[in-house]
């Protein structure tokens, strides 16, 4: 889409890929310029063949998977007594999204019990509370 022409925006549109993320992967993969002649896949949208989102999920949830492990081994490799206070808080925070990312990606520390909003107890009667 990209070598016939179109911006970046209509290609994020057709694709339902934010503009952003296509062009770091056209970056990483040397896509050909906007409105090249030397394009490889110059296929519309109704010649690409149809998306099993299943599929890509498994496939997003693998590469996420990947990612969280590569970042908790460089975490594992930085020796806390060794370094800095400016850089034992970067691990910290380092350490946090990854612990966020991996709690999202595999539910892990999430519970189906349900959560009480505090101030609809504060409006219930005292006989309820007590």
């Amino acid at each position: 889409m990209r070598a016939a022409g179109n911006s970046w925006p209509v290609v994020a549109k057709k694709t339902g890929i934010s503009s952003r993320s296509l062009q770091y992967i056209a970056k990483a993969d040397s896509w050909p310029d906007k409105g090249s002649k030397h394009a490889n896949n110059t296929a519309q949208p109704s010649q690409l063949a149809p998306v099993d989102y299943g599929e890509l999920a498994d496939i997003v949830k693998s590469r996420l998977a990947s990612d969280i492990e590569t970042s908790v081994e460089a975490l594992a490799s930085w020796r806390p007594a060794e370094l800095e206070l400016a850089q034992l808080e970067k691990r910290e925070r380092v350490a946090d999204s990854v612990q966020k990312r991996a709690a999202n990606l595999f539910n892990i520390g999430q519970s189906e019990q349900p959560v009480v909003n505090i101030a609809v107890l504060s409006q219930l009667p005292d006989a309820i509370n007590h």
